[in-house]
């Protein structure tokens, strides 16, 4: 394991998309400028995994990642969001901070809510028959994405976005449920009444644990000589797109209640662009669903994810 005992490597820039619009040409993007490095989902095959990689049941847990991955839209800003944190300029008080911005999630898993009254999404909402059967749906981002409940009431997450053609499915964000500044993770909730859409994300999230297992048993011996790294996000408000590449250095800090637990964040080489603010960082050799580090900023030298648990 690399240790990192410096946090300069962790201080830089968020990558949330606020130019209030998603452009299939991104013309000034000084980052990535021909975003050769970002595959389309819809186009993503095993010849873009390293040799060692290219199998099936790698391209699965890659694409199993990818149907769970959804667009974070936010709608408001906060007040009580300061200018900085974490060694980052949040500029959120600047007058002409963008009202709309976008970022990325990952569907964590759903649940019906029986006997608590009626659905609010967004169809059921001004509806005078709203459903009496519905859900919530988990959400996992970055807290520098959505900060507080004051912008989680006023945010959209957008399922199924794979393509310019694509159908996708509005949810409306009820509440927040974590809000971890530190370690820049953020956990939303919304709402639904297509019990189907529950049961279907539910059985993707019991795929892609499957799937992470069966790959690290496979691979186990090369997870930290490969490094491999795979990050699937909406950069510049595009549909979905991975960028796969190495981590680079592994920091940890051991849970304060509980000894056995350790959070890491990692800085790696997979390409980010804004949009991709709170991606699901897929590093090899996860074996537990809930862990998840939030892609959190870039800064001259690497890009960095937040504080995720394993």
């Amino acid at each position: 394991m690399d240790d990192l005992n410096e946090e300069n490597a962790f201080r830089g820039t968020h990558e949330v998309d606020d130019s209030g619009e998603g452009c299939p040409h991104v013309l000034d993007c000084t980052k990535n400028p021909n975003h050769e490095n970002f595959i389309p989902i819809d186009e993503f095959n095993i010849g873009h995994l390293p040799a060692r990689y290219q199998d099936q049941d790698m391209l699965d847990v890659i694409r199993t990642q990818a149907d769970l991955t959804v667009m974070v839209t936010v709608n408001s800003t906060s007040p009580r969001r300061p200018d900085f944190y974490l060694g980052v300029d949040l500029t959120s008080k600047n007058s002409s901070y963008p009202a709309t911005r976008s970022g990325t999630g990952r569907v964590r898993g759903g649940y019906e809510c029986v006997g608590q009254g009626h659905c609010v999404c967004v169809n059921c909402e001004h509806s005078k028959h709203p459903s009496l059967k519905w859900g919530k749906i988990r959400v996992l981002t970055a807290t520098h994405v959505v900060f507080d409940e004051s912008e989680a009431i006023n945010t959209t997450c957008v399922l199924g976005f794979n393509n310019s053609s694509s159908c996708v499915t509005k949810l409306k964000v009820c509440d927040m449920s974590k809000a971890d500044v530190k370690g820049d993770l953020a956990r939303l909730t919304c709402v639904t009444c297509d019990m189907d859409l529950i049961n279907s994300l539910n059985e993707t999230v019991s795929r892609f644990y499957n799937l992470c297992n069966v790959v690290n048993k496979k691979y186990h011996r090369f997870v930290n000589l490969d490094k491999l790294i795979v990050i699937v996000s909406h950069p510049h408000r595009w549909p979905k797109h991975v960028s796969v590449g190495q981590w680079i250095t592994r920091q940890e800090r051991t849970d304060e209640h509980d000894r056995s637990l350790k959070w890491t964040k990692y800085t790696y080489t997979a390409c980010t662009c804004p949009g991709s603010s709170g991606a699901p960082v897929y590093k090899l050799g996860t074996d537990r669903f809930y862990y998840f580090h939030p892609h959190s900023g870039t800064n001259s030298n690497v890009n960095f994810s937040g504080e995720g648990w394993e």
